[in-house]
């Protein structure tokens, strides 16, 4: 995978029809708004917000209505709530259309876009309904990450730890102060070479999960960025199985000057959503649990161990409510 330009992108979507866009994108680059203006173009608004069924079957309306048939492509511009939203939509749009897609936040090129997992949220849990339907295409253009809020930039450097943990040449990178387009490629590659092996995530690819089963209970609970949730996810994961990377992980932190600190967690909300874990089989549920770096187990564990493993955890009693 390679970095691409912005002219580069309004030159290939020229002979595109149907496109999906964050409606922040549209709104600042108005080079791309000119582009679109004669498409048919669905602007999502509040992208997190808007991953739900309610959407969904306004977008599939809305292109039903404007005569895109099975043998259209979908061109999706925009961040991991958009891609996964207008994915869907792609992959149940007359039971599959192709579809491509430009991620704009850090989060989306190192990891939401990538992959072919899309789907929307439901109130009892993240990415519940959903499918393993791939673009045709990701391409990459850093360019955007130039207008990106510093909470968007905070929630990809959330994945980008996470990385840190799964390649010791991502790890490596990152310590040696490597350019950040650089770091987007590297773990984007990687990502992509273990989806290859394992489209489904019946193997090798769970470990793209570390973080994530606590991560997205956090996230849910407190609604905070993805990234930040995944953070703390981790932290609970190294915490309690993997104490001796403490030292890895809060230099990791450090070096990103991402505040540690964590607010105070319902407990019972937040274990309600680890219970809802997509990941969880009968009353167990696997953990990725790092034991150095670029070294992954994989880790069944019942769900009543877990529960007490964390409230046996006397630091956390300071912010579990």
């Amino acid at each position: 995978m390679q970095n691409i330009s912005l002219s580069q992108i309004t030159e290939e979507i020229q002979k595109q029809s149907f496109f999906v866009i964050d409606h922040n994108v549209y709104r600042l680059y108005l080079g791309l708004q000119n582009q679109l203006k004669a498409k048919h173009v669905f602007v999502v608004e509040n992208p997190e917000e808007s991953k739900n069924l309610e959407v969904y079957t306004k977008m599939a309306d809305f292109f039903i209505e404007n005569g895109m048939t099975r043998s259209d492509k979908l061109v999706v511009i925009g961040g991991g709530a958009v891609s996964d939203l207008a994915g869907f939509v792609a992959a149940t749009f007359m039971r599959g259309i192709a579809w491509d897609v430009y991620p704009t936040t850090l989060l989306a090129m190192i990891d939401a876009a990538l992959g072919g997992k899309v789907g929307v949220n439901t109130q009892h849990g993240k990415n519940l309904l959903g499918a393993f339907h791939p673009p045709e295409k990701v391409k990459i253009c850093t360019e955007f990450l130039s207008t990106l809020p510093s909470a968007e930039m905070l929630s990809g450097r959330g994945e980008l730890i996470k990385y840190c943990f799964l390649s010791q040449d991502i790890y490596h990178s990152f310590m040696q102060d490597r350019p950040l387009n650089e770091l987007v490629i590297l773990c984007a590659n990687f990502k992509m070479k273990i989806v290859e092996q394992d489209l489904k995530e019946s193997g090798e690819r769970k470990i793209l999960n570390l973080g994530h089963s606590f991560g997205h209970a956090v996230e849910k609970t407190l609604g905070i960025p993805h990234g930040l949730a995944v953070i703390i996810g981790l932290k609970f994961i190294i915490d309690l199985y993997s104490p001796q990377l403490r030292e890895d992980f809060h230099g990791l932190l450090k070096k990103l000057d991402i505040n540690t600190d964590i607010p105070t967690i319902n407990f019972q909300k937040f274990w309600s959503y680890v219970e809802f874990d997509k990941k969880k089989s009968g009353t167990t549920l696997e953990l990725i649990i790092p034991k150095n770096i670029g070294e992954m187990e994989r880790r069944k564990r019942e769900l009543s161990d877990i529960k007490q493993d964390i409230q046996g955890y006397q630091e956390y009693a300071r912010f579990f409510s």
